[in-house]
């Protein structure tokens, strides 16, 4: 077959859309939190990522992966887990959809496939590690002080400006990842330790001080990561137990044992954190950290993810009352 201008058509050949299905289905049926893990990264694609991370990139997003696969078996109060719906065959062929879609390497397609979310499925995503390093650099740090460790990507950020990080993680299953990826990392040689406490961070008693605070903290009942009684949705009632138990205390103590205060990210709607904190502290929003969640697949996030920062009072600044935001564009530059 020609074209207009004489040139042959050369047609391609299709992805045969239920062949993918069916493979994927196969691939996928019974797999472990684990095994999902060893499908998307490895130690030597880490090693790599962490260098990658460390030069400047935005990378190593993955790592945190090795030492606590379990995010990926982590449901959420409106949708099973990842793990979970790999055994769904509506979410194979919603998944093979979007491989089909996007041309390209199959690792990283499924990776970011998954981040999309197929089906209403809920990918729990860990904070990015080059945000984190962003923010340190930001300010300086050389002690970050984290009261919610979760995943690891803020430690990972610290891991790659050599700096102290001290995190606070409840989950006993979680806790020992971390304390395995801090081991890891800390094999790098650029100069950074580690301390994470398995405890609530509003059980902890701070006696040291810190150059900044940063954390993104559980959206009350969102998440569900285990069924420990050190859980906020299981320790907390209801939202207004978490807000004036956890979330307001958390707020007041780590902005007052960091230099430059608590940098903050929320991302849910589902509960009024902004405005919980905003109506308590004066807080800055900081438009330069910001965090796409389109994942190169022209979907993007409605979550109203925003980037607080809550100021140490014994240093307030007078820039905008309490009660009031004070919106930061366009600079990385914090407060020395």
């Amino acid at each position: 077959m020609m074209d207009l201008f004489g040139n042959e058509i050369v047609e391609q050949t299709p992805i045969s859309r239920d062949m993918l299905v069916d493979a994927l289905s196969d691939e996928l049926r019974g797999i472990t939190a684990d095994g999902l893990a060893g499908m998307l990264t490895n130690k030597v694609e880490a090693i790599i990522d962490f260098a990658r991370l460390c030069n400047g990139e935005s990378a190593g997003q993955k790592i945190s992966l090795l030492f606590n696969s379990h995010r990926l078996a982590t449901a959420t109060n409106k949708s099973k887990s990842l793990v979970e719906a790999m055994q769904d065959r509506g979410f194979c062929s919603g998944l093979a959809r979007a491989l089909v879609w996007k041309s390209g390497k199959v690792k990283e397609l499924l990776y970011q496939c998954i981040q999309l979310g197929i089906n209403g499925i809920q990918y729990v995503n860990e904070f990015p590690p080059h945000i984190a390093r962003d923010v340190y650099a930001t300010y300086s740090a050389r002690r970050i002080l984290d009261p919610c460790a979760g995943w690891g990507g803020r430690m990972i950020g610290a891991a790659a400006v050599g700096a102290f990080y001290h995190g606070f993680e409840p989950s006993t299953k979680t806790h020992a990842g971390l304390m395995q990826l801090g081991s890891f990392l800390k094999s790098f040689g650029t100069g950074f330790d580690y301390n994470v406490e398995c405890l609530p961070f509003e059980d902890a008693e701070l006696t040291d001080e810190y150059d900044v605070a940063l954390t993104s903290p559980p959206y009350y009942d969102t998440e569900h990561y285990s069924d420990e009684p050190t859980q906020a949705r299981i320790r907390y009632s209801n939202y207004a137990s978490f807000e004036s138990a956890f979330l307001l205390p958390m707020v007041e103590k780590a902005s007052s044992a960091a230099k430059n205060g608590l940098v903050l990210n929320i991302g849910s709607r589902q509960y009024p954190m902004r405005s919980s904190i905003g109506n308590r502290y004066r807080i800055e929003v900081l438009s330069a950290f910001g965090l796409s969640g389109s994942h190169g697949l022209g979907k993007e996030k409605e979550d109203g993810e925003v980037f607080l920062r809550i100021a140490n009072p014994s240093v307030l600044l007078p820039h905008a009352p309490c009660g009031k935001e004070q919106r930061v564009v366009g600079s990385r530059d914090g407060d020395k």
